[in-house]
């Protein structure tokens, strides 16, 4: 299996689905996405070790996340989104 090396990947937009089982999101995506699903081995077996270790300098990102934990932390990205803090009108 090949390792997770996500700022080595040429990409546009990256959705992360934290606490995702794999196994289910591959019955399911095609339903949903286009593009090809492949497994990698991640750098981290909790949200605050993977960030730590796939992003351990400060990065041009802007960075959306659902989860209030994530805002709790000393993210370095260029800008950060959290979804419970929008007002959506």
């Amino acid at each position: 299996m090949k390792e997770q090396n996500l700022l080595d990947e040429e990409w546009d937009i990256c959705i992360v689905l934290d606490a995702c089982r794999y196994d289910v999101f591959k019955d399911l995506y095609k339903e949903y996405l286009r593009g090809e699903l492949e497994k990698r081995k991640s750098k981290g077996s909790n949200t605050l070790s993977w960030l730590k270790n796939t992003f351990p300098k400060t990065y041009n990102i802007t960075y959306v996340s659902s989860n209030p934990f994530i805002s709790s932390l000393d993210l370095r990205f260029y800008t950060s989104f959290f979804d419970w803090e929008m007002k959506y009108y």
